[in-house]
């Protein structure tokens, strides 16, 4: 199956649709960010409310189609949780992201749910996936194997005055201490972004493999 046979389903999911488009990813040679984002956008279903905001407002970036994408997600999810009763007892109870006012203001304007700016600096907090795709071997491990494999992005500085960090803690991503490798959040993120840019595919665990450290 090609990436471009990738559609969306009338009664799927985008997280069912959005795991197909990935695990066909991770199959094919390395492909640019613009060549992903035309391919995954023309994949969603016609008429879902996804599809009819990108008619509303072009998505302009891979980036911007993810932003979009994780908001419908959560909706859907709201709306999943709703109907097996793991919501509450009543609706004027649900969180406030799945109120009906919300819900159109993201329907209206989706980016309004972006990362805030930190209160620790001009830099927002970095962006995270609503699902990462499960991998065979440790973040850590692919990391090691493949530092000067794969275009890795360099990460940002640590936040925290270095003085009142865990000295015991060594992040190799970040080359600093205060937290390790296998909890560096932003390592999570770019592993996740490169494969779903088509390395590392040879991490991604397929159906009945083997989960190794």
């Amino acid at each position: 199956m090609s990436l471009a046979n990738v559609k969306q389903g009338e009664n799927e999911s985008l997280k069912s649709c959005i795991h197909r488009f990935n695990m066909e990813t991770a199959k094919v040679g390395s492909l640019s960010r613009g060549e992903l984002k035309m391919v995954i956008t023309v994949g969603v279903c016609p008429g879902s409310k996804l599809w009819d905001n990108m008619l509303k407002r072009k998505v302009a970036d891979l980036d911007d189609f993810y932003e979009r994408l994780q908001i419908y997600i959560r909706v859907e999810d709201g709306h999943e949780n709703l109907k097996v009763g793991r919501m509450g007892p009543s609706p004027n109870s649900l969180p406030q992201d799945t109120s009906d006012d919300v819900k159109k203001r993201i329907h209206d304007n989706p980016r309004d749910d972006r990362p805030k700016k930190s209160r620790h600096g001009n830099k927002p907090r970095p962006s995270t996936y609503t699902f990462y795709i499960e991998l065979m071997n440790s973040r850590e491990h692919i990391f090691i194997t493949n530092e000067n494999q794969v275009p890795l992005k360099k990460p940002p500085p640590m936040r925290h005055d270095r003085s009142k960090r865990d000295p015991i803690k060594y992040c190799q991503y970040h080359k600093d201490i205060g937290h390790t490798t296998a909890e560096c959040t932003h390592l999570k993120i770019e592993i996740e972004e490169l494969i779903r840019r088509g390395h590392l595919g040879r991490y991604v665990r397929r159906n009945n493999q083997r989960l190794d450290d």
